[in-house]
């Protein structure tokens, strides 16, 4: 719950992002030490945290008019190449 907290509180802040700086958008029962506590204790994964979340927000998004599967990065090749001289 504190993770989810803090993803809101990064989002809504303009600022540096400093865990500090990120009080004011927490709930005032969440306090500065438990998000100290949360990222010094090791017991999460990041980058699993962040992977299942981004699965299930591209799960939720409608297909793409180009029937190109949710996820998929699309490079376009240039057109024109420009020519000095």
């Amino acid at each position: 719950m504190i993770f989810c907290w803090l993803l809101v509180a990064i989002i809504r802040d303009p600022g540096a992002g400093t865990l500090k700086g990120l009080c004011p958008y927490l709930p005032p029962h969440l306090s500065y030490w438990a998000l100290i506590r949360m990222l010094r204790s090791g017991k999460w994964d990041a980058q699993a945290v962040m992977n299942g979340m981004a699965d299930k927000v591209l799960r939720a998004l409608p297909p793409a008019a180009d029937g190109t599967p949710a996820g998929t990065i699309v490079r376009h090749q240039r057109v024109a190449s420009h020519r000095r001289g």
